[in-house]
């Protein structure tokens, strides 16, 4: 197999796999190693690489927008989420759209998250962590509960944002996967939830947050 033939074999892989610089850093050490019949197909391959990394898709673009007048600030979230099993709680137990308080003014300094794995509180036991998420750090809590063959889970995200305590506030519930029986939708379900990252959700919701004119 030519060279020239590997770096077009390099593209298919595009759609599947983020972009990161190692990706690009691989084919730029291969650049210098070919031979000039073979460079075409890796600098392709470099151009299109490079245009992908750039063009970061908007997720929250066609969200719903949330505003408080009072206090003067709205933020983006999903009308629901994009999922079969995973869903938000916005009936018995309402907590869609997400809940979000503004506190008092902080600093970087200020930001204390007591991390503790057996946290309780009225709405059940969980967990509360430290967590870094695209540079933004967080400290989330995470609690739940029961009923019907369905857990309830009550994330509370806190961080800072405009020097501001910022705290988001949603409720996500989970099926019992193995009420599905032993078929191809307990194995969806499964994969599902595996898959799932609630502190991607809350990061976006809380990239979108803004304070707003008077």
């Amino acid at each position: 197999m030519s060279k020239k033939k590997k770096a077009k074999d390099i593209m298919p892989l595009l759609k599947d796999e983020p972009i990161t610089e190692k990706h690009i850093g691989i084919l730029e050490e291969n650049l210098q190693k070919v031979p000039g019949a073979g460079k075409k197909g890796i600098e392709k391959a470099l151009e299109t690489l490079r245009k992908l990394k750039g063009a970061k898709k908007d997720e929250t673009v066609n969200w719903q927008t949330y505003r408080n007048e009072e206090l003067k600030f709205e933020f983006k979230y999903p009308k629901e989420l994009d999922k079969q099993f995973i869903s938000v709680v916005s009936e018995s137990w309402p907590s869609w759209p997400p809940k979000m308080t503004i506190g008092i003014d902080a600093t970087e300094t200020d930001f204390m998250c007591e991390e503790n794995p057996n946290y309780k509180d009225e709405s059940g036991y969980g967990e509360r962590e430290r967590v870094k998420i695209n540079n933004a750090i967080y400290c989330v809590t995470s609690t739940s509960g029961a009923a019907a063959g369905t857990k309830y889970v009550n994330y509370t995200y806190l961080t800072i944002k405009n020097s501001k305590f910022i705290t988001l506030t949603f409720v996500l519930s989970y099926p019992n996967c193995s009420n599905f029986g032993e078929d191809n939708k307990l194995k969806k379900c499964e994969a599902e939830q595996k898959a799932f990252d609630p502190n991607k959700l809350a990061d976006q919701i809380l990239s979108t947050f803004k304070f707003i004119s008077q």
